[in-house]
C-alpha cells in the first residue's frame, strides 16, 4: 500500500545534468524539452518532497536556476541534494530517474552499494543511432534487474525496444549459449503537456492574426518542430498538399501556414524558403522563431488546424501534436511512430497513410553507418527518403477539415479534452508514482547456437516496422501519375532537399545505391505506361537489382510519381 509520504514524495531521484536540460547553441532538441518539462511537472504538482542527484556545485546552480522559477507563487517543496557519488541515498524516493536509456551504465555503477538498493529508471527518446542501439544491449550484459523499468512513451517504441532486445538475446544464445535473460519493466507512459500554456484569451489571438494578415474566414495551418527535411519531416506533401487546397477555396480566403521552429543551418533554411515559393506559391507562408516559447504557444492558440507529416525513423513519440490539441486544435498528421498514439483518426483530427520499404531492406544502410561510411546525419536523411506520405490522403483530411467548420469545431473539443484526461502532466505523474510502487514492491520481495546476421537484427525497416501503415512488397499494384518521361530539370533530380549528398561529405552517394537515377525512374515510368503492375513484375522486366528498384519506387512514390493502388 502506498504510504502518506509516498504520495507526498515526487517519484525517483533526477539524475541531473546540464545536457539533459539545457541546449546548446540555442537549439531545443526534443529530450531537452522533455526534461525540463518534467521538472516543471514535479516542481507544480503539490508534491512536498523531491530528490536531486548532482554532479558538482557548478550543476547544483544550475539546477535551482532552472528548478525555482517552476515553483508556483505561494507553494514551497522540499528538494533534497544528493551527490552523484552516493546514489544509493535515492532509495527513499524509490530510485534514480536517469532521463535516457543508460540502464546498463547505471546499473554498473550501483553494484558498488548492491544490486538492490535502489531502482533504475530511464526513458526512450530516439532509437536509432547506433549508440543507443548499444545502450539497450547493455540491458542483457550489465545488472540490470527486474526491479528496474524503461519506459516507453509509444506502442511503437516499445516494438522497437523489444526487437533490440531480442536481437541481444538471439546473439547471446550464438555467442555464450545463454538461456536466461533478465528484462527491465518496459511500461508505456506518454510524455505530458502543461494545458495551462495555450489558455489564451480571445483578443490575444485576434491581434495575433491580425500581426499576420489572417482575417477571421482565413485558415491557419501551424506546423511545430525542427525545420529540418531530413531529421524530421520533408516539406514537401505539405506544400503541395496545401496549394492544391487552395483551388478549393472561395475567393478572398487565404490559407496561411506558420512553421513554428527553428532551422539548423542556413543551408536547410534557404533550401525550404525557396521551395515554398516554387511549391506552394499561392500558401500566405510565415515562419516563427520556435525558440521562443511564448510566441510558440499564441501561435497553436490562434491556428486552425495543427499539421505534421513527420517522416523520419529518429522520433519515438512527437510532443506537437499533443501541443496543438491542448491548444484546442484538431491535428493532420502521418500514420507513423508515436503519433498514432495521440491523434485519434477521426475524433481529434486525422491520421495520414506512411508507406516505406519492408524488412531485409536497409542492411546495407546500416553497414554504411556502423562501418563511418556515412555519418549519422546521412543515414537519417536517406532513412527518411523511403518513407512516403499518402499526399491525397492529406489533401481529403485538410479539406475536410477547411471546408466544414462544425467538424472542425468538434474536433477541436475532443483534441483539447483528449490533451486534459489523458496527456496532462498531472495525469502523467499518477502514471510514474504508480510505475515508482510496483517497482518498490518488486525490489522489496525478490532465460540453438547459430550464426546470427548483426545487420539483418538492426535493419531499420525491420526495426521499425510497426511505424508505416504498409509496406512494399512483390505483390503491391502501382501506377503512374505522369503521362510523360522525367527530364534532368525535374524536382526529383534538382532538389537539394533530395540530393543530399555534397563534396563536403566525401560520399559516393550513387554508388552505394542511395540517390536516384533518372535513366531508372524512366524505365519504370515507360514500363508502367498507363498500366498497373505489380513491383513483381516491375522487377522481373528490367535489369535493375530489386533493391535499387525498390528504392527508386519508394522515393518516386514520395515525390508523387507514381502511386501504390490500394485494395478498397
Amino acid at each position: 500500500m502506498t504510504s502518506k509520504q509516498d504520495i507526498e514524495r515526487a517519484p525517483w531521484c533526477i539524475m541531473y545534468n546540464d545536457d539533459a536540460f539545457f541546449s546548446k547553441g540555442g537549439e531545443i532538441f526534443g529530450r531537452r524539452a522533455a526534461g525540463t518539462s518534467y521538472l516543471r511537472a514535479i516542481a507544480q504538482q503539490d508534491y512536498k518532497e523531491a530528490g536531486v542527484l548532482v554532479r558538482n556545485t557548478y550543476e547544483k546552480n544550475n539546477f535551482v536556476n532552472l528548478f525555482t522559477p517552476f515553483i508556483k507563487e505561494k507553494d514551497s517543496i522540499d528538494v533534497k541534494i544528493i551527490p552523484w557519488t552516493s546514489p544509493q541515498l535515492s532509495d527513499e524516493f524509490g530510485g534514480i530517474f536517469i532521463g535516457d536509456p543508460q540502464l546498463g551504465n547505471y546499473s554498473v555503477l550501483r553494484s558498488k552499494f548492491g544490486h538492490d538498493s535502489y531502482s533504475i529508471v530511464g526513458i526512450t527518446h530516439t532509437t536509432l543511432t547506433q549508440r543507443i542501439h548499444e545502450f539497450i544491449n547493455d540491458i542483457h550484459t550489465k545488472p540490470v534487474k527486474e526491479w528496474d523499468a524503461l519506459i516507453c512513451t509509444s506502442r511503437c517504441v516499445r516494438d522497437s525496444i523489444e526487437i533490440i532486445l531480442s536481437n541481444g538475446e538471439e546473439i547471446l544464445r550464438d555467442r555464450l549459449g545463454a538461456k536466461k535473460f533478465i528484462r527491465p519493466e518496459l511500461p508505456i507512459i506518454p510524455l505530458g503537456v502543461h494545458m495551462e500554456d495555450y489558455n489564451h484569451k480571445e483578443e490575444e489571438k485576434y491581434k495575433f492574426r491580425e500581426n499576420i494578415g489572417a482575417s477571421k474566414d482565413d485558415i491557419i495551418i501551424i506546423f511545430v518542430g525542427r525545420l529540418s527535411f531530413h531529421s524530421k519531416a520533408h516539406h514537401f506533401p505539405m506544400y503541395k498538399s496545401l496549394q492544391k487546397l487552395t483551388k478549393d477555396l472561395d475567393e478572398g480566403r487565404s490559407i496561411h501556414l506558420i512553421q513554428v521552429g527553428w532551422f539548423a543551418n542556413d543551408y536547410i533554411g534557404d533550401i525550404m524558403k525557396k521551395e515554398v515559393d516554387m511549391i506552394c506559391p499561392d500558401v500566405k507562408c510565415h515562419f516563427i522563431d520556435g525558440l521562443d516559447q511564448d510566441l510558440k504557444n499564441l501561435s497553436l492558440a490562434s491556428a486552425d488546424i495543427f499539421l505534421s507529416l513527420v517522416d523520419n525513423f529518429q522520433e519515438t513519440f512527437g510532443l506537437t501534436p499533443l501541443e496543438g490539441m491542448a491548444a484546442g486544435i484538431p491535428a493532420v498528421v502521418s500514420d507513423w511512430n508515436g503519433y498514432r498514439d495521440t491523434v485519434r483518426n477521426g475524433l481529434d483530427g486525422f491520421t495520414v497513410p506512411t508507406v516505406t520499404l519492408d524488412k531485409g531492406n536497409g542492411q546495407d544502410l546500416l553497414y554504411h553507418y556502423y562501418a563511418q561510411v556515412i555519418n549519422y546525419d546521412q543515414f537519417l536523411a536517406y532513412s527518411s527518403q523511403t518513407v512516403s506520405i499518402d499526399i491525397q490522403s492529406c489533401i481529403n483530411s485538410l479539406s475536410e477539415l477547411i471546408l466544414n467548420e462544425s467538424i472542425r469545431k468538434k474536433m477541436s473539443k475532443s483534441a483539447k479534452k483528449r490533451a486534459e484526461t489523458e496527456f496532462s502532466w498531472d495525469k502523467i505523474m499518477i502514471q510514474y508514482c504508480d510505475l515508482r510502487d510496483h517497482l518498490n514492491k518488486k525490489r522489496s520481495t525478490k532465460r540453438d547456437k547459430s550464426t546470427y546476421n548483426y545487420m539483418e537484427g538492426y535493419d531499420p525497416y525491420k526495426l521499425f516496422a510497426s511505424y508505416p501503415s504498409t509496406v512494399l512488397k512483390d505483390s503491391s499494384l502501382i501506377k503512374s501519375n505522369v503521362d510523360k518521361p522525367l527530364d534532368k530539370e525535374h524536382y526529383i533530380f534538382t532538389s537539394l532537399s533530395i540530393n543530399v549528398s555534397t563534396d563536403m561529405n566525401r560520399t559516393n552517394a550513387e554508388d552505394m545505391g542511395l540517390t536516384l537515377n533518372i535513366g531508372e525512374v524512366n524505365q519504370i515510368l515507360d514500363l508502367l505506361g498507363d498500366k498497373i503492375l505489380t513491383l513483381k513484375e516491375i522487377s522481373g522486366r528490367l535489369d535493375i537489382s530489386s533493391q535499387k528498384i525498390q528504392r527508386t519506387i519508394i522515393m518516386m512514390m514520395k515525390f508523387d510519381i507514381i502511386d501504390l493502388v490500394m485494395d478498397n
